[in-house]
Order: C-alpha cells, then structure tokens, then sequence
C-alpha cells in the first residue's frame, strides 16, 4: 500500500487506468435442471477476460526542494509500478453464477 512521505507540498495527483484495446470475453459452461414442476436451477462456470491493463500515475506541481521532488516522483513511479503488477493479475479471473429460477 502507498505511504505517501509527509512534508511534499504537491498541488494535484491524478491516477488514469486503462484496459487495451481488446474486446473483454468470456468462455463458460452452462447447465441447468428442472426437478420437476416450474422451478428450475442453474449453475455457470468460467473465465473473464478483460485485457492487460495500463495504469498512469503521476503528480504535478512539486514545490519543494528538488531532491525532494526527485524523491516524491520515484515515489510515484515505484507506485506506479506496484499497482499494475496488481492489477495485471485481474487479466483473467474466475467466475462461478448460481441461479433459481420460477416462471410465473
């Protein structure tokens, strides 16, 4: 988790991420049962793509000393960093739905 240092008089921050440009999917099984009557139950299992994502990090208006902002901005970059490391293993993630179902 970022722990910011204290003492950076920072005017703005922003954080932007991006998914490429690949279309998100999904590859599944699906089954369903009726055990009689109208109530029916199902159950889906798979697999959600949602493409590698692209994570922008950045900080403006630094005024402290330069070393200071030297330091903030590799702050920032190892943030940066770290945080589309964690993100990119939300590439492909499980999925598992359950559902009853009684038409009426």
């Amino acid at each position: 988790m970022f722990q910011p240092r204290t003492g950076f008089p920072l005017s703005a921050a922003a954080l932007v991420v991006a998914l490429s440009g690949l279309p998100a999917g999904y590859a599944g099984a699906t089954t369903g049962v009726g055990p009689g009557g109208k109530w029916r139950f199902n159950a889906d299992v798979g697999a959600a793509f949602q493409g590698k994502p692209k994570v922008r990090l950045v900080h403006t208006g630094c005024t402290a000393v330069p070393v200071a902002c030297a330091m903030l901005a590799r702050d920032v970059a190892d943030e940066q960093n770290a945080l589309a490391d964690d993100l990119d293993a939300l590439r492909v993630y499980p999925v598992l739905r359950v559902g009853v179902s009684y038409p009426f």
